[in-house]
């Protein structure tokens, strides 16, 4: 797998309930507070809202780790993991723009 240049912020990113004058948003953001995005709970409630900025927020670590991991490609291979191997290779492909 070729190091690619980061093309997203930098993370971390954090999870963060907007004020209660917004109450219905939740915000990801990075160390330096600029905001990455919101996540609304207009349609799908407070609980998949929180959990779907918790799983935004998490997001350039979870690329650090996978792709930290592909980097393990032949003892993955060779230890019969080839299809969770593809999987993960697909994610990061995705989450990299290469789909």
């Amino acid at each position: 797998m070729k190091t690619e240049i980061i093309k997203h912020t930098q993370g971390p990113w954090k999870y963060e309930r907007y004020p209660k004058s917004i109450s219905n948003l939740r915000g990801v953001i990075n160390s330096e507070k600029i905001n990455i995005c919101g996540v609304s709970e207009r349609h799908i409630g407070t609980n998949e809202c929180d959990a779907n900025a918790r799983l935004i927020s998490a997001a350039p670590e979870l690329l650090k780790a996978a792709k930290n991991l592909l980097l393990r490609e032949s003892e993955l291979t060779e230890s019969h993991d080839w299809l969770e191997y593809r999987a993960l290779e697909n994610a990061v492909n995705k989450a990299e723009g290469r789909e």
